[in-house]
């Protein structure tokens, strides 16, 4: 019986010797369990980031549509054709011209009856105002910025009803 034992461990023995060696089960490298799980994390931030920012958009393009509607309200307003006014400006040593046009606009009926009302008082204001500039006061932009401010201000003094909301030059020639 021992003999029958022993010829079958060299049996065994023999075919283990016989058999090619099986590669040993590789253990997966912590290398690659390191990158997959980056690369989860990159790509869930991204699905995360992604979803935000379309959120956002969303709410983004409901605050524009919020501000269009408010613009067209504002739009919504009258506008005052003023006739052209042709002066002198205030340069002493040399005759220089301002020719200009302007439109006003109102926000309401009763405004515009206002000024309609009181255009004699407002071509007064526009016409000392302008007389009293000289030519390098008007040539710039932030000049003529300035006057349409001062205009403005001048002109929503003598109104009860409400106010001008703009002022713009349709026409404006210095010579």
């Amino acid at each position: 019986m021992a003999d029958e034992n022993e010829e079958k461990k060299e049996a065994a023995e023999a075919a283990t010797a016989e058999a090619p060696a099986q590669p040993a089960k590789k253990k997966f490298p912590l290398k690659m369990i390191i990158i997959i799980v980056v690369a989860v994390i990159v790509v869930a931030g991204g699905a995360i980031g992604a979803i935000t920012f379309l959120k956002g958009d969303k709410e983004g393009v409901e605050a524009k549509e919020a501000a269009a509607t408010e613009e067209v309200e504002e739009t919504a307003s009258i506008g005052i054709p003023l006739e052209t006014f042709i002066l002198n400006l205030a340069d002493k040593d040399r005759n220089k011209y301002l020719k200009i046009s302007m439109e006003l606009r109102v926000g309401s009926e009763e405004v515009k009856k206002e000024i309609d009302e009181n255009m004699s008082k407002i071509k007064d204001i526009i016409v000392v105002y302008l007389s009293a500039k000289t030519f390098e006061e008007v040539k710039t932009v932030e000049g003529k910025l300035q006057l349409k401010a001062e205009l403005m201000k001048r002109i929503n003094s003598i109104l009860k009803k409400g106010s001008v909301k703009e002022l713009y030059f349709t026409e404006f020639v210095v010579q």
